[in-house]
């Protein structure tokens, strides 16, 4: 889900729209993966 955001570009909100998430939720996972050396 995070990887799709990241390759596609999309918005947070956009990722929440599609999968039903919350906002929170996709900040959470792009921290995670920005801490583990994964960049946009």
């Amino acid at each position: 889900m995070v990887e799709r955001a990241l390759a596609e570009g999309q918005s947070v909100l956009e990722v929440v729209s599609c999968f039903g998430i919350k906002k929170r939720t996709v900040y959470n996972w792009l921290a995670r993966y920005r801490a583990a050396g994964v960049t946009e």
